[in-house]
């Protein structure tokens, strides 16, 4: 079981496929096993890495608050993002709206319009406030649509991929 160890909390992750590295960062509760209808399809081109978030999965749960600059910490020991994890750093904090920008990284945002969590909306407000971001929403589609419409979803993350791939 591969494990990196981040501040004094073992986290689980998993690497397929060669290339270009791909991140797949799912929601705090989840783990690794919500991306089976995604990794076997990038790891085809890509250097896919996930991880299952602390707490959760095979990484250790410790008994403390989690926060981003933590979340953000893993995601650094695992792929080195290096502009990337700059720029999430760049907006995390108390004033993310005012923030989001200052994004200057090529960014995809996937919803479902019939989501119930996290209303369609404010995938919306993201894309229009970063700047040239790609909003795809997917009809009939909530919060698992990542499962649900796995094809759908995953030949929006290729093609916006394939379009702001790293030249050579």
């Amino acid at each position: 079981m591969p494990t990196v160890k981040v501040g004094d909390v073992n986290i689980y992750y998993e690497v397929h496929g060669k290339g270009e590295t791909l991140v797949l960062i799912t929601f705090y509760t989840a783990n690794t096993s919500w991306w089976f209808r995604q990794v076997p399809v990038f790891s085809q081109q890509y250097h896919v890495v996930a991880f299952d978030n602390r707490g959760s999965g095979q990484s250790d749960k410790p008994d403390m608050h989690c926060t981003m600059e933590m979340m953000s910490k893993m995601t650094e020991h695992l792929a080195p993002l290096h502009g990337a994890i700059r720029q999430a750093h760049a907006i995390w904090g108390h004033d993310i709206y005012e923030r989001l920008p200052e994004i200057k990284v090529p960014t995809l945002i996937i919803a479902g319009d019939a989501e119930r969590l996290i209303p369609v909306e404010n995938s919306r407000i993201l894309a229009s406030r970063i700047p040239g971001a790609k909003l795809v929403i997917l009809k009939n589609m909530g919060h698992g649509f990542i499962i649900e419409a796995a094809d759908e979803a995953n030949r929006a993350v290729l093609d916006f991929l394939r379009r702001h791939r790293k030249p050579g």
